[in-house]
């Protein structure tokens, strides 16, 4: 996104004076202090919105800290010439999806209609960024779905193990009745066979 990053290092170092030093900013933008120091350097390009956090932190326009066009400093409670909040319009119980719908189309029309090169620029990007995220959360819930559908085939292939288990258990069991019963009547056998050899001995 292009600011104009040598006049806009300019007004970027006007709110940093302002509020008495990067560190502030940062604290009061929420934005980075190393980010701050790269765009006061032009190594970087801030955001769209975080051009709006800094002039919000700065009480400027983000209209005059963008282009430099417009008024400069707010006076308190001055009503800006749009929300100085990311979230353009907050939707209530109210709303349809339609009328959602309906209305952030205006809001775009309008900013196509200015031709301003800044917002339209931070409009593409971020409708970009949102339509990734959107992708990212699909495919995300698509891995959950097969995953926990893959959960539950192991589960149930852990009851059919355990029934199999059960099964072959109840065929075991009289097998080994049967080996144990084997076992003690050959015992009782070679008992008995000592004992008559004992007494033919004793003849």
């Amino acid at each position: 996104m292009n600011y104009e990053m040598e006049n806009f290092k300019n007004r970027l170092q006007y709110i940093v004076t302002k509020v008495e030093g990067v560190p502030n900013l940062a604290k009061m933008s929420k934005v980075g202090a190393s980010s701050i120091r790269g765009y006061l350097t032009g190594q970087n390009e801030p955001s769209f919105f975080k051009v709006v956090s800094m002039a919000k932190a700065g009480k400027v326009y983000s209209e005059w800290l963008a282009s430099g066009e417009g008024p400069k400093d707010k006076e308190p409670n001055a009503p800006s010439a749009f929300r100085e909040t990311p979230d353009l319009y907050v939707s209530t119980k109210k709303d349809t999806v339609d009328d959602v719908f309906l209305k952030s189309i205006s809001y775009l029309k309008e900013i196509f209609d200015s031709q301003d090169q800044i917002f339209i620029s931070a409009i593409l990007a971020n409708l970009h960024s949102f339509s990734r995220a959107i992708r990212r959360e699909k495919e995300s819930k698509q891995i959950n779905l097969k995953n926990n559908e893959l959960t539950d085939k192991i589960e149930k292939l852990d009851n059919n193990v355990n029934t199999l288990k059960d099964i072959i258990k109840g065929y075991m069991q009289p097998l080994k009745d049967g080996k144990e019963r084997r076992k003690h009547l050959l015992q009782l056998l070679e008992e008995e066979s000592k004992m008559e050899a004992t007494g033919t001995e004793g003849l």
